[in-house]
């Protein structure tokens, strides 16, 4: 067999064949951009290493989010430097859900849920909701104090949901994991999460 068919090159060759399917079967589009769907699959890894695990501390949560982290980097996807930003990231959704859940504003839980089905809950936001089912009363441990993970920059990556300009108020859906782009009303650059 050629050896440039028997290995992947790119990130996206590189995905399974049901983290394919997904993609497709939920409206995840082909042209979804690398640092998007390597954010997903951090997600994804970080899923899969802490359900797999017998510990439910905040210890082993971060554990399982910096082994995901090595993960991806060390499969040559992305570099290091990235896989750092995208942990960074995806830790401050992780810690913003947490405070939600922790406040027990049921609306706003009922709201992130709903975001994560439109999905199939294979986005990044439906693995962290399920990362936070099994931590359990561990949830009041890991959430952050109110508001402090709530902002968002352009540029960076956040889960599914709704993003507010800090500027003008505009309000801005998504229902896949993206890069924060600036406002399309004022060209503001920092949005606050809701919920």
């Amino acid at each position: 067999m050629d050896k440039a068919k028997a290995r992947p090159h790119g990130f996206l060759e590189r995905l399974s064949e049901k983290q394919r399917a997904r993609r497709v079967r939920f409206g995840r589009p082909g042209a979804t951009s690398v640092v998007q769907e390597a954010f997903d699959l951090l997600a994804e890894r970080l899923h899969s290493r802490y359900l797999g695990t017998t510990l439910r501390t905040s210890h082993a949560m971060w554990l399982a989010l910096e082994t995901a982290r090595g993960e991806l980097s060390a499969r040559g996807a992305i570099s290091a430097a990235q896989s750092q930003h995208l942990k960074d990231c995806l830790a401050r959704d992780l810690d913003h859900f947490a405070a939600v859940i922790a406040r027990g504003s049921l609306p706003a839980i009922e709201e992130l849920r709903r975001t994560a089905a439109t999905n199939g809950h294979f986005g990044a936001l439906g693995y962290l909701l399920e990362v936070l089912d099994a931590a359990g009363v561990l949830v009041y441990r890991v959430s952050a104090a109110p508001g402090s993970t709530a902002m968002r920059r352009a540029g960076e990556l956040t889960c599914a949901g709704r993003l507010s300009c800090a500027q003008c108020d505009g309000t801005t859906r998504s229902a896949c994991s993206r890069v924060v782009e600036p406002c399309r009303e004022c060209g503001g650059k920092v949005f606050s999460r809701s919920p």
